[in-house]
């Protein structure tokens, strides 16, 4: 078996567990070289896909996915039909967006130039969990997009038929 083949299995292995969720928002700053230290409560998932993970630029924001993940995603991308003009254009901007990272010694990774003129990133940023992915916002982008959440939660819950759990508004 592969290297790689190894890395997937022991990500299917950590997802179908539940192990592998990356949840909550952290406060971070990035350093002139682009470096964004990755909380550690998200580490250890990156670690366990070889310490490598893929950015790309999605929802005006750097997602990052466990490489495991990214080659899950690949996959669904080229189940796609391949002569759908959609499907096409899909592949071409995920790839082309698509850069690995490696978890350097101290955490951090490198996010690339392009990506974080794409993102807007500066210094103050916001490094939240979602699900099978962690993003990195800047912090006025992402104050204005929770700022919006509940209306946004509302509306998905709707939508979705996907029933939240709402706080009581009873009074005793």
């Amino acid at each position: 078996m592969a290297s790689s083949d190894i890395n997937v299995e022991k990500w299917m292995n950590l997802w179908k567990t539940g192990d592998l969720m990356f949840a909550g928002s952290f406060e971070c700053r990035m350093d002139r070289q682009g470096r964004v230290a990755i909380p550690p409560a998200f580490r250890h998932d990156i670690e366990d896909s070889g310490d490598s993970c893929v950015l790309t630029f999605f929802d005006d924001a750097i997602a990052g996915y466990p490489r495991g993940t990214w080659l899950s995603l690949e996959k669904q991308v080229l189940a796609l039909p391949a002569f759908s003009k959609k499907a096409r254009a899909l592949s071409r901007v995920l790839a082309s967006r698509a850069h690995e990272s490696r978890l350097d010694t101290q955490g951090r990774i490198l996010v690339p130039p392009a990506l974080r003129r794409m993102a807007g990133l500066e210094r103050d940023v916001i490094v939240i969990g979602a699900m099978d992915r962690f993003e990195i916002w800047p912090r006025d982008k992402w104050n204005t997009f929770a700022g919006d959440a509940e209306a946004l939660l509302d509306a998905a819950s709707t939508e979705l038929s996907f029933g939240l759990p709402r706080p009581s508004t009873t009074q005793a």
